[in-house]
């Protein structure tokens, strides 16, 4: 079943070394967001020439909106989400990620 969450960041000088928050014990949940993160790690001169990743320590918490539980789909939403925290770039608030991503970048059909 699909959920809604909402994602909060946060990053703070640091070592580049990232948590997660909200998804309680779920290991395939954390999983799909460690994807998101090694991507996001891995290509990280590509979203931004200058930024420098061992500088900043990234914090990403979930919030679940409607009790579905957590979700495997959420790597996408989390390297969109991290890119715009490392960017200072706020998404608009009515903006919905579907679907998930390979740690090689391609984008799982919905």
């Amino acid at each position: 079943m699909m959920g809604l969450y909402r994602f909060e960041t946060q990053m703070t000088a640091g070592n580049g070394e990232h948590s997660v928050s909200g998804l309680g014990a779920s290991t395939s949940a954390k999983e799909a967001i460690r994807v998101g993160f090694d991507y996001f790690k891995g290509n990280l001169s590509r979203v931004s020439a200058t930024a420098k990743f061992s500088e900043h320590e990234y914090h990403l918490h979930v919030v679940e909106l409607h009790n579905t539980g957590p979700s495997t789909a959420t790597s996408l939403a989390a390297l969109i989400a991290l890119c715009s925290v490392l960017l200072a770039k706020p998404l608009q608030e009515q903006m919905v990620v579907l679907g998930s991503m390979t740690l090689g970048g391609v984008i799982n059909p919905v």
